[in-house]
């Protein structure tokens, strides 16, 4: 499995981030009380912890504030992005099919199995177990046509394909082709 990077998460909403901010200042004041009066403290274990707990919360809740993103280690922890929905009449007329043109897919080096996967399943309709079928025809003959498609449909679908490929800073072939 390849490591989450932000390119794959959601980003945190405004509530968290201002949350991050007032764990943030609430981190800084130990610390700054720690350094402005150092003399009266004895740096044993505790204080010690206590300094370090703080340092990775200010490290933590800034990187959350200043980005909007866990640090990197954290990202796991964000919750997965989700491909943007189809418009409900483009999803409607997927559904319904019924024409002389099929959506191409090829296979690169590059894109995930599982953005191909979410692609097939969220965009082009298939269930999650036919959709890893798919996706593993893909990766195994290197290109596959699917569906059957009326031509404005199935440019429409190409294109909201390929820009959320783009989003995603994935390679992703998919082109229109007469279904044959």
């Amino acid at each position: 499995m390849s490591k989450l990077n932000r390119k794959h998460c959601k980003k945190l909403g405004m509530p968290f981030r201002f949350l991050a901010g007032f764990i943030l200042l609430c981190a800084l004041l130990p610390v700054v009380a720690m350094v402005v009066v150092h003399e009266r403290f004895t740096w044993g274990f505790e204080l010690i912890d206590t300094f370090l707990i703080c340092v990775l919360a200010i490290y933590i809740s800034g990187t959350m504030v200043t980005t909007g993103y866990s640090p990197g280690f954290l990202l796991g922890y964000h919750g997965k992005r989700t491909l943007t929905p189809l418009p409900d009449q483009l999803k409607a007329a997927v559904q319904t099919g019924g024409g002389d043109y099929a959506i191409k897919i090829e296979d690169d080096a590059v894109t995930s199995m599982e953005f191909v996967v979410a692609v097939l399943r969220d965009y082009l309709g298939l269930e999650q177990d036919a959709a890893v079928e798919q996706m593993l025809k893909i990766d195994n003959d290197g290109v596959a046509k699917l569906l059957s498609l009326e031509k404005s449909v199935a440019e429409k679908l190409v294109e909201t394909i390929n820009k959320e490929s783009s989003a995603w800073e994935f390679p992703l072939k998919v082109s229109v082709e007469i279904w044959s």
